[in-house]
């Protein structure tokens, strides 16, 4: 009886604490949504930027693609753009959806995903950075 009362005392306590902003759960800075249609080699996505000031995974999440294609994220930089990470899709995305994963760079900079090989490719995505 006291265990339990001694587990839903810290449960509380923690609760609390998340409640009032003083203790704070890993969050992404951001994230949006889209959809793609017609991309090719080389098509791109939007631009977004990532401040590097959180510490959770940043990932781009593929879901109902119509076909095979593989994809890069870059890191856009002055010069040639920085592959941070490199995946295979497969059709309808392995079946409910994927994600790729990168990792920023220790400093805020703009991001973007592209398709290194495919064409045609429809699909959907979201970004968590």
């Amino acid at each position: 009886m006291k265990r339990t009362a001694k587990k839903y005392t810290v449960g509380v306590l923690a609760g609390s604490l998340l409640g009032f902003g003083l203790v704070a759960p890993a969050l992404a800075e951001g994230n949006f949504s889209g959809s793609f249609s017609s991309f090719y080699t080389d098509s791109r996505s939007r631009t977004w930027y990532d401040a590097a000031s959180d510490s959770s995974s940043n990932r781009v999440y593929f879901n109902s693609c119509n076909k095979d294609f593989s994809v890069n994220i870059r890191r856009e930089r002055y010069g040639p753009d920085v592959t941070v990470n490199t995946s295979e899709y497969k059709a309808n995305c392995y079946g409910g959806g994927d994600s790729i994963y990168y990792t920023q760079a220790s400093f805020g900079d703009n991001y973007h995903w592209s398709v290194r090989s495919g064409s045609n490719v429809n699909g959907a995505f979201r970004a968590w950075y």
